[in-house]
């Protein structure tokens, strides 16, 4: 499981900067969005997800992708294993060579990962029993609403 989440956001994060950077871009009218819930029963997690995107099951999480392929938002869920949020930033934005970390609150960190020229922005929210990373490439116009909609789901 330690390496699990580096891995899964890696391939998370190309994927994204791939189809965002190779797609076409198309037009279509604004589609109605549905919360829907995901992640593992450690700690499960809802976006509100439009009808038209396509849905990735990820083994501790969620790969959403627009219809036209110009964003991506994933978001996973991994045991914390006792690390504080600020080892835990260190290490994932190390392992991915992020950069700008910033520490948003106590237990919030953003970064940038740069894959194939494409910015990913990413978001690491950790809690006591678990962490949860949530990264966002491609057009923010498109993203940012899925990507700002995650909430965390009581247990």
């Amino acid at each position: 499981m330690k390496r699990f989440l580096p891995a899964l956001l890696a391939r998370t994060v190309l994927a994204g900067a791939l189809l965002a950077g190779s797609c076409l871009a198309l037009f279509s009218q604004p589609a109605l969005a549905e919360v829907k819930v995901y992640g593992p029963e450690l700690q499960r997690f809802s976006l509100d997800v439009p009808d038209s995107w396509r849905e990735e099951p990820q083994d501790a999480g969620i790969r959403l992708v627009s219809p036209d392929g110009r964003a991506v938002v994933a978001a996973a869920v991994a045991p914390s294993e006792g690390k504080s949020a600020e080892s835990l930033v260190r290490k994932i934005a190390g392992n991915l060579s992020g950069t700008g970390v910033k520490r948003l609150d106590e237990s919030t960190f953003a970064f940038t990962v740069t894959s194939e020229n494409t910015p990913v922005r990413c978001l690491l929210r950790a809690g006591d029993e678990f962490f949860l990373v949530e990264t966002m490439a491609g057009d923010p116009a498109i993203a940012e609403p899925v990507f700002q909609s995650l909430k965390l789901e009581g247990r």
